[in-house]
């Protein structure tokens, strides 16, 4: 009979596999620093510029993407904080124009031929195939005094509002107006959380406040992050292309806000769908850190996105649930492999049944964040 705790081995190793591996990082790191160079000593040089990283390269939660040939998403925040009466006065499109205009420089600066490619909130530069992954160039400003009157206007008392001095505004194509977001706010909400695993903390010494945002390399995990990183291999593979399908910010703040790091991993995934499932039934997905946001609010909008989070959700439910009556790896392997995929089973496997991790898992690399 397997013992649980072999399960957990096992579901580490995993977890290690499907993570992002070291020269990925630095690849990306190199790409960051690049930018964040160009825009400060040429594109953007007479504003006062802060560059950083939100999203699972942030939060040391990014996985592989399903396809071997997929490409990886890594978000970089550009915010103009000074540079003359302009910045008082710019509106969405301006600023949108300007670091697009940077964002084009830059391309060429470095020979891309494709064209940085017009998103919703961001400018997306595609590197070549062989890099497998792309930049999503996200514009934005200072934006405590909007969210401020946001806050205000709906009667809340912005003394309970965390990093509120952190919020930047952002631009949106077809709008007119500015929508609000607080990056650092949620990093710093999440690494709070994170650090209560204390073992870890000793070790690493790694957590702290976040005032700048920085690259996780996946040498230093606590469950939580390992979790998140299993549930999003699992929506991906079950998922596919799909949609509608269920959003990473939902599934990390939900298992965030109910993280106890005196589980085991085992016991803290069989915990995770239930709470999933649970989110459903109350019909939102508060942001932690603005009570002006759902994030679950399309599900009102588009059905589909709620039914196809249930169907997920359960099917992860009963996978845990399976693992946790397995008695050997052999049936670990049989049940994850049609939701996570036979190959990076076997490769989880050999690294457990090997017990050697020094092949696999990225060395530190140095932390990243704000220029």
């Amino acid at each position: 009979m397997m013992k649980n705790n072999d399960k957990g081995r096992f579901l580490s190793k995993l977890a290690d596999t499907v993570a992002v591996t070291d020269p990925m990082y630095k690849k990306v790191e190199q790409r960051y620093e690049g930018i964040t160079t160009y825009f400060k000593e040429k594109a953007l040089k007479d504003y006062d510029l802060e560059l950083y990283v939100q999203g699972s390269f942030a939060l040391g939660t990014a996985i592989k993407p399903i396809n071997p040939e997929g490409e990886y998403d890594v978000d970089i925040i550009c915010k103009l904080k000074d540079g003359g009466a302009d910045i008082l006065h710019m509106p969405p499109t301006v600023l949108k124009q300007k670091v697009g205009y940077a964002v084009l420089s830059y391309c060429n600066s470095i020979g891309i031929l494709k064209a940085p490619e017009n998103n919703r909130k961001c400018w997306t530069i595609h590197y070549s195939g062989s890099e497998h992954f792309h930049i999503d160039i996200v514009p934005a400003l200072i934006g405590d005094d909007l969210y401020l009157r946001q806050l205000k206007a709906k009667g809340f008392d912005p003394k309970d509002i965390p990093d509120l001095e952190k919020a930047i505004v952002l631009t949106e194509t077809g709008k007119v107006d500015w929508d609000v977001s607080n990056p650092l706010a949620y990093i710093n909400w999440f690494d709070n959380i994170n650090s209560r695993d204390t073992d870890l903390m000793e070790k690493t010494a790694s957590f702290h406040k976040v005032e700048v945002a920085q690259l996780r390399p996946n040498y230093k995990r606590t469950d939580l992050q390992r979790a998140i990183q299993l549930i999003k291999r699992h929506r991906d593979y079950r998922c596919g292309e799909d949609k509608d399908k269920p959003v990473s910010v939902i599934l990390t703040t939900i298992a965030a806000m109910n993280y106890d790091y005196k589980m085991t991993l085992i016991e803290f995934l069989e915990f995770i769908p239930i709470k999933l499932l649970e989110s459903l039934d109350q019909g939102f997905v508060k942001n932690p850190v603005n009570p002006l946001e759902d994030f679950a609010d399309k599900w009102k909008h588009v059905p589909r996105k709620k039914e196809k989070f249930r169907d997920w959700a359960e099917q992860l439910k009963k996978d845990v649930n399976r693992i946790v009556s397995a008695s050997s790896i052999d049936e670990v392997e049989g049940i994850l492999s049609p939701s996570m995929g036979s190959s990076i089973i076997k490769e989880a496997a050999l690294l457990f049944q090997s017990n050697d991790t020094s092949s696999r898992l990225p060395k530190p690399i140095g932390a990243w964040g704000t220029h």
